[in-house]
C-alpha cells in the first residue's frame, strides 16, 4: 500500500509539472505573438517602432507588475491553484480581443489587461513547484518549467508565422488564444489545491511591504534580482525586435521566420536550460558563489555572441551567434531562480517571486523593447542601415551589466561563510535558518 501511494504521489507530482510546464508555454507562445507579427501589425495598423515598443513594453510591464503583487499575495493567502486558473483565463480573453484590435490606443488597453493576467503566472508556478518537490528535485523542477517558456516562444513563433502567413495576424491572434482555456480548465477539475492548507495560518503570513523590506535586507537577493533584471533587457528586447530584424535585415519571409529562427532560438535555449542549467546547479550544491560567478561569465559570453548575431552579414552565422545567446543566458535561469526562492521568505514565496518579476519585467519587458524600438526610429531617422540591429546592442550591453550583480551576489556568500560579515554591507538573510525551516515546511506537509 504505501509503495502504491508513494506511486500516487509521484504521479501526481509528475502531472502538476507537465500541466504547468503548458502554463508557461501558453504564456510565451501568447506573448511572443506580437513580436512574431509585428510586420503585417504595423502595416495594417500605421504604427510606429516606438508604438510597437510601448505597446508591447511598457502597456504590458506597468500591469504586469502591479497586478503580479496583489495576485501574488492571493495566493500565498488563499489559493495558488485558483488564481492561476483565474490569471489563465484573463490572458487568454485578452490575446482574443487582441485580434478586433482597430488602434494603437485599442492595443494599448487590450495589452494592459494581458499583463493582468499573465502576471500571475510565474509567481504562482514558482509557489507550487517549491511545495510540491523536496529541495534534492526543484532545480530540475524549475529547470523543466522555464523550458515551457523556450518552448512556447518556438510555438508562437513557428505556429503564429505560419497561421499569419495563411490566415493573417487577426485569426492567428484568435486561434492561438484557445488553449489557455483549455489548460486553465484541466487545472481547475484536476489539480488537489494543496495550498489551503497552508492558507489556513494566516499567523505566519507576511504583508508584501514586511516581504519587501525583508528582500531588500539581503544583498543576495538584492543582487540575483538586479542580475534578473537587466538581463531582462535583453531577453524581452530580443524577444520583441529578433523576428522583424531577421525580416527587415536578412530578408526573411514569414515562413523562413517560422522555420530557421524557431530553430535557432528554440535549439540554443533548450541546450541551456536542459543541459547547461543542470550542470550549474549541480555546480551550486557544491561552491554556490562558484555557480553564481560562472552565471555571470556565461552572460558575458551570451552579450558576446548576441552582438556578433546582429552585426555578421551572413544570416546562418548571425543564427548560430543566436542559439549560442539562447544557450548561454538559457544555462543561468534555473539556478537563479531556485537560488532566489531557497533565500526567499519561506510563507511568502509566491509574493517574493512577484517582487523579483515586479523589477524584471518593469527594467526588461518595459525597457527593452522601448528603449530598442526608440533608438531604432531615431537611427532610421539618420539613414542607418541596419538600425534595428544596432539598436538591439542595447541588449548585449545590459548582458555585460548583468554579470557585475552575480559577482556581487557570489562575494556576499564567500563573505558569510568566512564569517567576514563586516564585508557585507548590510544584514544578510541566513541561509541555514532558511533551508532549516524549508525542510520542517515540506516535512509537514509531506
Amino acid at each position: 500500500m504505501m509503495n502504491q501511494g508513494n506511486r500516487s504521489a509521484a504521479f501526481s507530482k509528475i502531472y502538476l509539472l507537465v500541466l504547468l510546464v503548458g502554463v508557461n508555454m501558453i504564456n510565451y507562445s501568447d506573448r511572443t505573438l506580437v513580436a512574431v507579427l509585428t510586420q503585417p501589425m504595423k502595416m495594417d495598423l500605421h504604427l510606429t517602432d516606438t508604438q510597437l515598443g510601448a505597446m508591447s513594453g511598457v502597456a504590458f510591464a506597468a500591469m504586469f507588475s502591479l497586478a503580479g503583487l496583489v495576485l501574488a499575495q492571493w495566493a500565498d493567502r488563499f489559493s495558488q491553484k485558483w488564481v492561476l486558473c483565474g490569471a489563465i483565463g484573463i490572458w487568454s480573453a485578452m490575446c482574443m480581443l487582441t485580434a478586433n484590435a482597430r488602434s494603437f490606443a485599442q492595443l494599448f488597453a487590450i495589452r494592459l489587461g494581458l499583463g493582468v493576467g499573465e502576471s500571475a503566472a510565474a509567481p504562482t508556478s514558482y509557489a507550487l513547484i517549491h511545495t510540491t518537490f523536496s529541495p534534492r528535485w526543484r532545480p530540475l523542477a524549475y529547470g523543466l518549467f522555464l523550458t515551457g517558456g523556450t518552448l512556447g516562444i518556438a510555438f508562437g513563433v513557428s505556429i503564429g508565422a505560419r497561421l499569419g502567413e495563411l490566415l493573417g495576424w487577426r485569426q492567428a491572434m484568435a486561434i492561438l488564444a484557445a488553449p489557455g482555456f483549455l489548460i486553465a480548465l484541466l487545472i481547475a477539475t484536476t489539480v488537489r489545491d494543496s495550498s489551503n492548507d497552508m492558507a489556513r495560518n494566516h499567523s505566519s503570513r507576511i504583508s508584501t511591504w514586511a516581504t519587501f523590506r525583508t528582500i531588500g535586507r539581503s544583498p543576495i537577493l538584492v543582487a540575483l534580482v538586479g542580475a534578473q533584471s537587466v538581463t531582462g533587457i535583453a531577453y524581452a528586447g530580443f524577444a520583441q525586435w529578433t523576428p522583424a530584424f531577421y525580416m527587415r535585415t536578412h530578408g526573411m519571409t514569414l515562413h523562413e521566420l517560422s522555420v530557421s529562427y524557431a530553430m535557432s532560438s528554440t535549439a540554443g535555449a533548450l541546450i541551456g536550460l536542459i543541459v547547461g542549467g543542470p550542470l550549474v546547479g549541480h555546480l551550486q550544491t557544491r561552491r554556490e558563489s562558484a555557480a553564481l560567478m560562472l552565471c555571470g561569465g556565461l552572460n558575458i559570453l551570451s552579450a558576446c555572441a548576441s552582438m556578433a548575431a546582429f552585426l555578421v552579414a551572413d544570416r546562418n552565422l548571425s543564427l548560430a551567434m543566436f542559439a549560442l545567446f539562447g544557450a548561454t543566458t538559457g544555462s543561468t535561469y534555473a539556478p537563479t531562480v531556485a537560488t532566489f526562492q531557497q533565500y526567499a521568505p519561506p510563507h511568502a514565496r509566491a509574493v517574493s517571486a512577484a517582487i523579483m518579476m515586479l523589477f524584471v519585467i518593469n527594467m526588461g519587458q518595459g525597457g527593452g523593447p522601448f528603449l530598442i524600438g526608440a533608438l531604432s526610429d531615431y537611427l532610421t531617422q539618420r539613414n542607418v542601415s541596419n538600425a534595428l540591429g544596432y539598436a538591439s546592442l542595447i541588449g548585449s550591453a545590459a548582458l555585460f551589466l548583468s554579470c557585475t550583480f552575480y559577482a556581487f551576489a557570489a562575494s556576499c556568500i564567500r563573505a558569510k561563510r568566512s564569517g567576514d560579515c563586516n564585508s557585507i554591507p548590510y544584514p544578510i538573510i541566513d541561509p541555514v535558518r532558511m533551508a532549516q525551516t524549508d525542510k520542517n515546511t515540506f516535512q509537514q506537509r509531506s
